[in-house]
């Protein structure tokens, strides 16, 4: 959630995740990358929407949804179901 909006995916959502209007409830868009696959989780940080699907962690801008590809995060041969974000962690030193 950020103060404004909720972001919701799932692997029934196909390749997209979905971003609500946080007072209302109300759609506002969808996030659409058909290289997403099974997306099980969805977290804001700084900005970038990061989203766990299979085999990989992908990242988006999530005021326009533009995939981050010159950022490109977490691949790895496995399925990720969820992502934990601690405060002090730091994006740009990987850890």
């Amino acid at each position: 959630m950020t103060k404004d909006s909720v972001y919701v995916t799932s692997p029934a959502s196909g390749f997209a995740v979905m971003q609500f209007n946080r007072t209302t409830g109300d759609h506002i868009y969808n996030v659409r990358d058909v290289d997403l696959v099974s997306p099980s989780d969805v977290k804001v940080w700084n900005n970038y929407l990061h989203v766990c699907g299979e085999n990989q962690v992908r990242k988006y801008n999530r005021f326009d949804g533009e995939f981050m590809s010159d950022k490109a995060f977490v691949k790895y041969d496995m399925k990720c179901s969820f992502m934990l974000f601690h405060n002090t962690w730091n994006p740009n030193q990987g850890s």
